[in-house]
């Protein structure tokens, strides 16, 4: 439930605060979770529906660095460290 509700925020963000189309350059950023804990992401592009990119345990976000900026061309899409992975505390 925790990352469902920073599953969310991070959306909210990204639809709020994302990139133009015509650039297309990652924004990274930090979120906090309830819990304190700093959560890092990235995010570029624009359209629907938005893609969140989760990676699998002992991973980081870099997992998905191929395959982010392709479909960040036709949709928005965040890649995000889960806690304890990556750059997220």
């Amino acid at each position: 439930m925790r990352y469902f509700r920073l599953i969310m925020i991070l959306l909210l963000l990204t639809v709020l605060a994302g990139p133009s189309m015509g650039e297309m350059r990652p924004t990274e950023a930090t979120v906090f979770s309830h819990d304190k804990l700093p959560v890092r992401y990235e995010f570029m592009g624009e359209g629907e529906p938005a893609l969140v990119y989760i990676h699998c345990w002992s991973c980081e976000r870099g997992y998905w660095k191929n395959q982010f900026p392709h479909f960040a061309k036709k949709y928005k899409s965040v890649i995000l460290d889960l806690g304890g992975h990556g750059e997220s505390g």
